[in-house]
């Protein structure tokens, strides 16, 4: 009983950090894409960062 709720609780735990993965995934590719973005438009990035 006690390992079937383990097993639960692990797969609750394995989906958490999938879930995790693909939010940095996509932090991480919407950092890209704006750095990308800005490269073509550098005055705007220095604005950008300086707030």
């Amino acid at each position: 009983m006690a390992e079937n709720a383990f097993r639960k609780h692990g797969l609750q735990q394995s989906s958490f950090h999938i879930e995790q993965r693909r939010q940095t995934i996509s932090e991480e590719y919407l950092i890209n894409s704006t750095l990308e973005f800005s490269s073509k438009h550098r005055t705007h990035f220095k604005t950008t960062l300086s707030i």
